[in-house]
């Protein structure tokens, strides 16, 4: 173990932990191209072509590597999350950006006719009432 401050200690933890992040999201996109395969709202287009893709799983298994060399040597503490706070985290940012569909925010962008808010209120309500009861579903653990 290298002795570093406890500050520095707790500065690399937070900084490498987002670098694991991203780089484990950059290898799963790379390995798992999604297209169009269960979405909705968007397409993943797999515009990487073969060879690019080697260099970078290659890249970004040294760099996990050395995350995981710098986590050992300088003792860093390791992150536990569970599923349920992911899932609570995510119905929080959701629970914002639905909220801001409503009728009355999406005045912020223009006059919101009475025709438009039939069409938009009631959706954005049962999408509301939905992200609650998946809240709820949660809580029964």
């Amino acid at each position: 173990m290298q002795a570093i401050s406890e500050s520095h200690r707790e500065s690399l933890r937070s900084s490498l932990l987002v670098a694991e992040k991203r780089l484990r999201e950059i290898k799963r996109t790379i390995e798992n191209p999604t297209g169009r395969q269960g979405t909705i709202m968007y397409v993943e287009l797999d515009d990487v072509d073969a060879s690019a893709k080697r260099k970078i799983l290659r890249l970004v298994g040294m760099m996990l590597n050395e995350v995981g060399m710098m986590q050992n040597d300088f003792n860093l503490e390791v992150s536990e999350y569970n599923s349920r706070s992911s899932i609570l985290a995510a119905l929080s940012e959701m629970w914002v950006v639905l909220e801001e569909m409503t009728p009355d925010k999406l005045k912020a962008y223009g006059k919101v006719s009475e025709r438009e808010r039939a069409l938009i209120g009631p959706r954005v309500s049962k999408l509301l009432k939905q992200l609650d009861e998946l809240e709820s579903a949660l809580e029964l653990l």
